[in-house]
């Protein structure tokens, strides 16, 4: 009968393979998983223990000890939070620029689309790649159709195809 072997330095070995891992993750069988430690008995205590050291050093199954079967696939993976900024979630037009908006005219749609809704989007991190003004398409109504134009369009991206390209912001 193998010796049992010390549960930390077999999660610490389980880091280190999912560490030096490409895809940052290991999948193994329940079986094996239970194998690795030296034990023939998988009891609740054990699947508590080692549930616990996975834990411990960040490591997590998927599905849990407690619900695999002996022969499921777990996947043991390290997720890496993601980087919270330091910014506010949202940008925001400064104090300056909506003081400046109430001195501007806007008495056509024209000057609303140069003076207002262009220079809104630039305040809040559009660019100009993003911006298509008097993109045309093919608007239908019902059997009919009809090429038509919108004003201002914002895209995810510089591709601004209404086909292929993500349209963030009709104006």
């Amino acid at each position: 009968m193998p010796k049992p072997n010390d549960p930390g330095e077999v999660v610490a070995s389980i880091k280190g393979s999912i560490e030096v891992s490409p895809r940052k993750s290991r999948r193994v069988r329940c079986h094996t998983l239970r194998s690795l430690f030296g034990w023939q008995a998988w009891t609740a205590q054990r699947k508590d223990l080692v549930a616990r050291l996975l834990d411990e050093q960040g490591i997590l199954p998927q599905p849990t000890l407690a619900n695999a079967g002996p022969d499921d696939w777990i996947m043991l993976s390290m997720p890496v939070p993601p980087v919270v900024g330091t910014e506010g979630p949202d940008p925001w037009p400064d104090d300056k620029w909506f003081g400046h908006l109430m001195t501007v005219s806007l008495s056509s749609e024209r000057e609303v689309e140069v003076h207002f809704a262009s220079p809104l989007f630039h305040q809040l991190h559009y660019e100009d790649l993003h911006e298509a003004a008097g993109l045309g398409f093919i608007l239908y109504e019902g059997s009919s159709h009809k090429r038509v134009e919108a004003d201002l369009v914002y895209f995810a991206d510089a591709d601004h195809s209404p086909e292929q390209g993500t349209p963030l912001v009709p104006s």
